[in-house]
């Protein structure tokens, strides 16, 4: 059964389920559009773009400032920093946050 993580402000959701070869599944759902499991080398994707856009630095540096605080457990203190630090990203700011 799938446990919700976030929900995004323009209508995308992230959780987490069993997924093909383990029990930790990141899943996103964007509005009106079907359920899918990002690969990772679309995170990097969305990162390089990102940081050719804003600077590789800050984006680097934003990533630790959450990265630092993250484990296991899902933390709502964290999920509302990123939301915070996506805010700063104008018209990108719903990609960074989930």
């Amino acid at each position: 059964m799938a446990t919700l993580i976030k929900i995004i402000s323009d209508g995308s959701s992230v959780e987490y389920d069993k997924g093909a070869f383990d029990d930790w599944c990141v899943y996103l759902t964007r509005k009106n559009e079907p359920r899918f499991a990002p690969k990772d080398i679309l995170y990097f994707i969305e990162l390089d773009k990102l940081g050719n856009k804003y600077g590789h630095k800050r984006i680097y540096n934003d990533f630790l400032k959450i990265y630092e605080d993250t484990n296991s457990i899902i933390n709502n203190e964290i999920l509302n920093k990123i939301t915070e630090i996506a805010k700063a990203y104008d018209a990108d700011r719903f990609n960074i946050d989930t």
